[in-house]
């Protein structure tokens, strides 16, 4: 993965984990066009902003 694919998924993840509320439609298509993300970035951005959500441990 590179840098700038590390930052967007932290963005992403750190938005989305604020945001839960504000997505319409099918989550990863939302985050694909948001972020311009591709799939595999999406994902990583959702499992991001659930340890975000719910585990202590997160970064």
């Amino acid at each position: 993965m590179t840098e700038i694919s590390a930052d967007k998924i932290q963005i992403a993840g750190g938005w989305l984990a604020r945001n839960r509320d504000a997505v319409s439609g099918p989550l990863l298509p939302f985050l694909r066009r948001k972020f311009d993300l591709n799939i595999l970035e999406a994902i990583e951005a959702c499992k991001l902003a659930h340890r975000l959500e719910y585990d202590e441990r997160a970064p």
